[in-house]
């Protein structure tokens, strides 16, 4: 509560970050975060939610302990937030916004266990990513990247190069 400024109704913690409930959208928009004190946190990054008056749900997202303060519009914590949501409201599919200050709406819609999301988003990066099997430098897979961003500011190299091991790390086990 110190590092977010404000008192939340309940916290969760998620797989790789944790999850905050607010009461009102209000708290989330005016949230003035002590990203030091968040940095010292045990995980990924703090997810912050509260209902929302013209969606379903509002969010932000701070990072400090993987370099970044506040991520503008994050698929991931999405991925937490649309289940989370979904149970509240009875709903599989959901309209979400993203406050920072450069926001952004999303659509979420519960698939069993998965979920899709969608929304506005411009291209800034298309290539091929050759992965080699290092002990033969035989060419194993070949894969076309297609990284997307908002169209006002480009996505941090962290997120950028968290995607490509990502990536990786499924190829290896496939």
């Amino acid at each position: 509560a110190e590092a977010l400024g404000t008192e939340p109704i309940n916290y969760y913690k998620g797989k790789f970050d944790l999850l905050v409930e607010f009461g009102k959208e209000r708290e989330i928009r005016e949230m003035d975060p002590d990203y030091r004190l968040l940095g010292k946190l045990n995980s990924r990054g703090v997810i912050v939610t509260a209902p929302g008056s013209d969606v379903d749900f509002v969010s932000r997202f701070f990072a400090p302990q993987v370099g970044i303060d506040e991520d503008p519009v994050t698929g991931s914590a999405h991925t937490t937030l649309t289940p989370f949501w979904s149970e509240r409201v009875g709903k599989k599919v959901l309209d979400a916004q993203q406050l920072s200050s450069r926001g952004g709406k999303l659509n979420c819609k519960l698939l069993g266990e998965r979920v899709l999301i969608g929304g506005k988003t411009a291209r800034y990066l298309d290539g091929f990513l050759t992965i080699s099997d290092s002990s033969s430098n035989e060419v194993k897979q070949h894969l076309a990247i297609n990284t997307i961003k908002s169209s006002r500011a480009l996505r941090s190299q962290y997120e950028f190069l968290y995607k490509i091991k990502s990536i990786l790390r499924f190829y290896r086990n496939v």
